[in-house]
């Protein structure tokens, strides 16, 4: 009995004994647990919030260039749109400081820390790939030796040692001040040979009186007939201004036509609120050296109703197109655009009707065939009908005071009615 009970104890430790795993790892490393410091916390919690804030910022500038690139209601007319514009700026100033936050939190040098050890791993990896191979290339250049060819030595030593290139003489031609002035001369004689525009003269049935009293006051001219207008094109501008003084004192009709330099400049500015004063706008272009002849506000070409669009005329001086540079007025953001012109858009030909022609009907308002012989004949028959019922006289003059047809056929039947029952008795 006690031999049965001894091995029957032996087998229970040695149960209890093959229980026990271990796996080979210290208790310190097996209970270990990932290990942060306060300063690579807050740093990922600040690279997390200004994320958010990029991503709000964004949405608010995409909401605000919406609002104000609508050409047809003002921005400030958008209800969030103030709300937005403000959040916009405080959030501007917000992420300043948070940027400012991030960049202030020292570097990691805890040695236990998660991300200082990813740090030092990826630092490791990158020596280690750098040293295999520098110890590769090493191999190859003592054993793989390749001697290079004289052709590529020779272009290689041209390379490293270039040829200085030998000093110049400077020489002075006595003679280049005759140039300049032959050079002058042409340039003076071009502005002088330059076409004039033509002054375009109303052609009457008296034209060759005209014409033959300009040729005796003012000489030779080139004379071209085109669109009811004979155009006289002069040689130089002295007889240019002698044409149209003489056309002036003789009273006859014409026209000229500016030279494309001479022309005003039109542009059109976007952005600013419907109820700008247009005088402000000419105001604030004159103090910054701008000739402005006038400023004008754009309407629908149907409906007159006025656009949020100003177009400006602006003399073709020198500095006329940097009005393209200005991005602001009176401190709001505006652009400019060339100014078009209103083209009205006609139908293109063989282009066929988006809408179907309505039906000829006995109620139609066509008066192409309008007799003049019928409008009299009927002003006859009203005139008998006038005599024999006075009532409508009375009617006819009330019916000014009723705006809806409706009322004025009413009084019109109530006249023939109490006409009728007149003459009944």
């Amino acid at each position: 009995m006690a031999k049965s009970e001894d091995e029957e104890s032996a087998k229970r430790i040695r149960v209890e004994e093959s229980m026990h795993i271990d796996d080979g790892l210290p208790k310190e490393t097996q209970n270990q647990e990932s290990y942060s410091c306060s300063d690579c916390i807050r740093r990922v919690e600040l690279g997390r919030t200004i994320a958010f804030q990029n991503n709000r910022k964004n949405y608010l500038a995409n909401a605000l260039t919406i609002m104000n690139s609508d050409t047809y209601i003002p921005a400030t007319s958008f209800s969030n749109y103030d709300a937005h514009y403000k959040e916009y700026l405080e959030l501007e100033e917000i992420m300043m400081h948070t940027e400012g936050e991030l960049n202030s939190i020292p570097i990691c040098h805890d040695e236990n820390c998660e991300f200082n050890a990813a740090l030092r791993a990826n630092e490791e990896l990158a020596k280690s790939l750098a040293d295999a191979t520098e110890l590769g290339n090493d191999k190859n250049s003592e054993g793989n030796f390749i001697p290079s060819s004289r052709r590529k030595q020779n272009r290689n030593n041209k390379v490293k040692n270039p040829k200085i290139p030998a000093a110049q003489i400077e020489t002075s031609n006595p003679y280049s001040v005759l140039s300049e002035v032959n050079a002058n001369e042409n340039q003076t004689e071009q502005s002088q040979t330059r076409t004039m525009p033509p002054i375009n003269l109303k052609y009457t049935s008296e034209y060759e009186n005209m014409l033959e009293s300009v040729h005796k006051t003012c000489g030779n001219t080139t004379n071209k007939f085109g669109n009811d207008y004979i155009k006289i094109f002069t040689e130089n501008l002295e007889q240019y201004n002698k044409v149209q003084s003489h056309l002036k004192q003789q009273g006859y009709d014409y026209y000229l036509v500016r030279p494309r330099d001479k022309k005003p400049l039109k542009v059109v500015v976007k952005g600013l609120p419907l109820e700008h004063n247009p005088e402000r706008v000419k105001n604030y272009l004159t103090e910054i050296g701008f000739s402005v002849i006038r400023v004008t506000r754009l309407s629908q070409f149907r409906t007159r109703k006025p656009l949020p669009f100003l177009l400006i005329d602006l003399n073709n001086t020198p500095n006329a197109k940097d009005i393209y540079k200005i991005v602001k007025i009176n401190r709001i953001d505006i652009s400019f655009e060339e100014y078009r012109g209103r083209r009205q858009r006609g139908p293109r030909e063989g282009a066929t009707s988006a809408r179907p022609n309505p039906p000829n009907t006995a109620n139609s308002n066509d008066l192409s065939d309008f007799d003049i012989s019928g409008l009299f004949e009927a002003l006859r028959e009203l005139r008998k009908l006038m005599t024999e019922c006075p009532q409508l006289i009375i009617a006819l003059r009330e019916m000014k005071n009723k705006s809806e047809p409706i009322d004025k056929i009413g009084l019109l039947m109530l006249a023939c009615s109490s006409s009728v029952n007149i003459n009944k008795d």
